[in-house]
Order: C-alpha cells, then structure tokens, then sequence
C-alpha cells in the first residue's frame, strides 16, 4: 500500500476538502495503517514531492496543510485509488462467478442420469455460463473441434505416433 493511499483512506471518500486538509497532519494515523513510524511517513511524502518536483503539503512547526496542487494531487490519488478498488472488486466477481461458454463432449449414454443432473445444476448454479453439450460416439479431436473437456468410459485408447505417444 502506498503511503498516498494510507493517506487517502483515513475516513470515508465523502468527507469532503476540510477532512482532506485534516487528514495531512494525521501522519502517525497513516503511520499505524502502513506499519511505520510518523516520521518515515514524512519522508515518504517527501519523497513524492522531490519526485514530482512540487511542494504538496505547507508545512510549519505547529500546522501542515495542503497546496493547491497537493489537493489536486490528492483529488486525482483518489480517483485513481478508487478505480483500482473497482477493478480489483470486478476481478473477484469474476473469479467467484464463472461465466462465458463451455463445449462438452460425450458419450450418448451420458446424456440421461447423473451427468445430466450435475449439468442442470450446474447450469441452475452458474446462470452466466453457456453449457454446450455434445453428445456422440465417434472420437472428437478437443483442440480441434474447441471442446473445453471430453469424456469417455471405456477401455484405455493405445497411444499412436500422431498423438504424442510414439506408437507405429
């Protein structure tokens, strides 16, 4: 975490300019969120300002406020900090909610009883997957024909020499 977001996220985004101002001083607030001391903080903002070549924050020996510039940067810190919390939430969902489509292929006697229970389920569970099945006796080539999985029962295929397995 970056010390502008420890910052940032000192309370709430709708606190508006007054608490952005407040917000500057509480380094040692900013300090325990990151693990730090008050001063390594300091040294931090610092160091952002060198970098950016501009004073963010006014400081005296008994106050500190922002610049103009810093509650620009500051505005902009947020936004950005925001949009990177959107992005990381919609990754998640879609980690936690599969979608898109998926090819199957298998033998017809799969199609009644328990494969076909699980896949109604599934389809019940995961409304956002399209589940294409297939169902059929002949041997499907799955990189070929786009199936994401086969199944088959049966005794063990011999390997052969066009299919990895060096046979004649």
């Amino acid at each position: 975490m970056t010390v502008e977001k420890a910052v940032n996220h000192g309370s709430t985004l709708e606190d508006g300019g007054a608490d952005c101002r407040r917000r500057v001083g509480f380094f040692s607030a900013a300090a325990m969120r990151l693990g730090l001391s008050s001063q390594m903080v300091a040294k931090h903002i610092q160091g952002l300002e060198t970098r950016l070549g501009i004073r963010l924050i006014n400081r005296t020996t008994r106050r500190q406020s922002l610049t103009e510039f810093g509650e620009r940067y500051l505005e902009r810190a947020r936004t950005i900090v925001a949009d990177a919390d959107a992005a990381d939430a919609m990754a998640g969902e879609a980690v936690v909610q599969p979608r898109g489509r998926i090819r199957l292929n298998a033998p017809v006697n799969f199609g009644p009883g328990p494969f076909m229970e699980f896949l109604t389920q599934y389809i019940a569970d995961h409304p956002q997957v399209d589940v294409e099945v297939n169902l059929t006796e002949r041997t499907v080539d799955l990189v070929e024909e786009g199936f994401e999985a086969v199944f088959r029962a049966g005794p063990t295929l011999q390997p052969t020499a066009t299919d990895g397995g060096g046979g004649d």
